[in-house]
């Protein structure tokens, strides 16, 4: 693996560079740094680098002051010029948090990631050695770049999301993996216009983003799957939508992701940073094809037999947001809708099944949450339509996969 590293910062240039070389795999011999954009553009024109790790205040030689704009001028060379061999994963690395802010849409749009570096913390450190983990566990695995099944499905709960999903005439059968007894596996098949597809399913060990992320993550190494689903229930907004009604996260965040400071004596404030990860375009298309199709929603509401509200069947796609603990609480709401004003519902594991999927290996998986309105998140919080909810998410999914989507 050969990495390019491009900072003016001498001091951040050493820890960067140690950082690296305290990940097994990764040699001195490996590594290239250079201090301002003229001089990295003369390494890109000649070398193939496989990660590009670069300061977003950046120089243009080595006789001038950085700007703000600096990297990202970088960064617009290199893809517009066809001189330059591209770099095939780049980080963009940053002390200022502004410079952050103003940057995060553009690397967000081209799938690349920013890290807030802090010389006080080691958030930063561990992210660049994960991702420099991951690259170097691609490199050495032989099928990388094979599919090995079509679709993959994570639910929090056994009871009712995993339950309601085995409900499906998929044929399932459990499987097993020697290498990972913690989880239990389902294996199973449905026809997709004319063609036989595998699918597998499992349920996390506990809710909650940690255990979702695991679980996703072993399946996505395990099974490599074309499409990547997690499917059952969540708490829906009064006014965006009913009980029942499947929401499609697009996109999905944590919106406890930030800081707390210090605002006076007596009390902290709380500084929301949400990383925010869409659907992609071609699934939210499918989605708002079918959300059309009132027909399918009608009949699917009839055919179920058990307790189940009075209000029409829905699918609404928009911003769904995750947190790390059950909230049966109004203030959640208005939290949420401070950092996007158009969030329909809240749970616990979306984000990080789809951070799962945007860090899993190649060939790349699409991501895609479905989970039903089970209850309103607060006071009147119950249990009585959770059954219903699960049904609604995964026979949603159901016509997507068999009808909708090709794989």
């Amino acid at each position: 693996m050969r990495i390019l590293i491009v900072d003016d910062d001498g001091e951040k240039l050493r820890k960067i560079t140690q950082e690296l070389l305290n990940v097994p795999g990764v040699a001195i011999d490996s590594l290239k740094t250079v201090q301002n954009a003229r001089d990295a553009k003369e390494c890109l024109a000649s070398q193939q680098f496989d990660l590009l790790v670069l300061d977003l205040a950046l120089p243009e030689r080595v006789d001038t002051q950085p700007t703000s704009s600096g990297g990202a001028d970088l960064l617009k060379e290199i893809i517009d010029r066809p001189q330059f061999k591209k770099p095939a994963h780049i980080i963009g690395l940053s002390a200022y948090e502004d410079i952050v802010s103003e940057a995060t849409p553009s690397f967000e749009r081209e799938l690349w990631h920013i890290i807030h570096y802090d010389p006080r913390s080691v958030e930063w450190a561990e992210q660049l050695r994960r991702k420099v983990t991951y690259l170097l566990l691609r490199e050495n695995d032989p099928v990388a770049a094979e599919y090995r099944s079509d679709l993959c499905i994570v639910t929090a709960l056994q009871e009712p999301e995993l339950s309601a999903l085995r409900d499906i005439a998929w044929d399932w059968r459990q499987f097993t993996l020697a290498n990972d007894p913690a989880v239990q596996y389902w294996q199973g098949n449905f026809v997709s216009k004319g063609v036989t597809r595998t699918v597998f399913a499992a349920s996390s060990q506990r809710m909650g983003m940690v255990s979702t992320a695991i679980t996703a993550t072993k399946m996505l190494f395990q099974f490599r799957p074309r499409l990547m689903v997690m499917t059952g229930i969540a708490a829906g907004f009064k006014g965006s939508c009913n009980l029942g009604d499947i929401l499609v996260a697009d996109p999905c965040w944590n919106f406890e992701s930030g800081k707390w400071t210090d605002a006076s004596s007596s009390t902290v404030e709380f500084h929301p940073a949400p990383h925010q990860l869409p659907l992609a375009s071609y699934l939210r298309g499918k989605v708002m094809a079918l959300s059309q199709d009132a027909s399918f929603l009608s009949s699917m509401r009839q055919n179920w037999r058990g307790p189940k509200p009075d209000t029409a069947l829905k699918i609404v796609l928009g911003p769904l947001a995750s947190g790390a603990a059950v909230r049966a609480d109004s203030q959640a709401r208005t939290t949420i809708r401070e950092q996007h004003r158009q969030a329909v519902g809240l749970e616990m594991e979306a984000y990080a099944m789809m951070a799962a999927v945007s860090e899993g290996p190649l060939p790349e998986a699409r991501g895609m949450i479905l989970k039903s309105v089970s209850d309103f998140a607060d006071a009147e919080k119950a249990d009585d339509y959770q059954a219903y909810a699960a049904y609604t998410s995964a026979n949603v999914l159901k016509r997507l996969a068999e009808n909708e989507i090709d794989f």
